[in-house]
């Protein structure tokens, strides 16, 4: 599966999504490749959550949801028709309400 976009996020924000707080309980800290500390072990990575979406059309969508996540106002104002429909079918896979709204 092709990867379409790596995006920082917060687990304070994130963890209100039920599915991500499904995802955050199973992580497990990775050590970051070539790298090491002082104590002679490898500094762990920053946990990775992953959103699957159907296609690259539905990205400017979950993008627009993560942002609503977020409280970015007008998130969601400039998706075209189908992308709206999108990201009402993303906040709902999510569990976040006042991303659909």
């Amino acid at each position: 599966m092709e990867q379409l976009a790596c995006l920082p996020g917060h687990r304070v924000i994130l963890s209100t999504s039920e599915y991500f707080e499904a995802q955050g309980r199973h992580w497990q800290p990775q050590p970051q490749a070539g790298s090491s500390s002082s104590g002679g072990q490898a500094p762990a990575s920053r946990p990775t959550l992953h959103l699957t979406i159907d296609s690259a059309e539905q990205l400017p969508a979950a993008e627009a949801v993560l942002a609503a996540m977020y409280g970015v106002e007008d998130a969601i104002e400039g998706l075209e028709q189908q992308q709206l429909v999108d990201a009402v079918v993303i906040a709902d896979m999510l569990h976040a309400g006042t991303a659909a709204q």
